[in-house]
């Protein structure tokens, strides 16, 4: 080897070297002058190639015996180079660390009592309660939450940057479309019943009796009321 980190190689009884570039692996083969037998191979202190001591006349061999030799020399370097690699990648920097494997999902079940409900965003109008099931509404990703709202519940017509599903697990809830909130335009929907809004489509709801729903979605959950002046976050205190 070099002190470039190349591989020098001969034939002996012949007149020719070889070299292996060390970043491409690539043979060269150079010719020493007529009557040259190289034995053995050192280093020039500017890293090129010398023959050291005559070799002893030897029978010339074919081609097939230099390739062969050739072979067997690249096939030596390629596998030097792969285990400098190896061993470089498993020298890490000091304050480096390996990546953790991702966690698996986690098996969730919840019984009714272990719902924690608390009091729905300013967004919708004060009464309802809510309780986050899976997921983060205010974050990307999918998320399910549940809704009690009390009888006599209404929002005003809104929408949504996300579609929207709705599942009613008891009273009535009234669902409608439009800008503005029509009572005579709602559909009722009792427990059992489904509902999917697409993203951006104007709707408007009411309950009559104290109604539960389930709502899912991909978020970051986000309302935004037709008419800014329904927005419950805006009302005066």
């Amino acid at each position: 080897m070099g002190p470039d980190g190349a591989a020098y190689f001969c034939e002996f009884g012949t007149n020719k070297i070889g070299r292996i570039n060390p970043k491409t692996l690539e043979p060269t083969e150079l010719t020493l002058p007529a009557g040259a037998r190289p034995r053995r191979i050192a280093n020039n202190p500017d890293g090129s190639a010398r023959r050291r001591v005559p070799a002893i006349q030897l029978p010339k061999r074919g081609k097939s015996s230099m390739r062969r030799s050739l072979a067997f020399v690249i096939a030596f370097a390629l596998a030097l180079a792969l285990c400098s690699h190896a061993i470089a990648d498993e020298k890490k920097t000091p304050g480096e660390k390996k990546s953790s494997p991702a966690k698996k999902p986690a098996h969730v079940i919840l019984n009714a009592g272990d719902i924690q409900w608390v009091d729905a965003p300013p967004s919708l109008p004060p009464g309802a309660k809510m309780a986050v099931l899976d997921g983060d509404p205010g974050k990307a990703g999918l998320f399910i939450l549940r809704l009690k709202i009390p009888d006599g519940y209404k929002v005003a017509a809104h929408w949504h940057p996300n579609a929207e599903s709705v599942t009613v697990l008891s009273g009535t809830f009234y669902l409608g479309t439009g800008d503005k909130l029509d009572e005579s335009k709602g559909t009722a929907m009792s427990a059992g019943a489904f509902a999917r809004m697409p993203g951006r489509m104007h709707h408007f709801a009411w309950t009559k009796g104290s109604t539960e729903l389930q709502v899912s979605g991909m978020g970051p959950f986000a309302i935004t009321y037709v008419n800014s002046a329904d927005d419950p976050r805006k009302a005066k205190k």
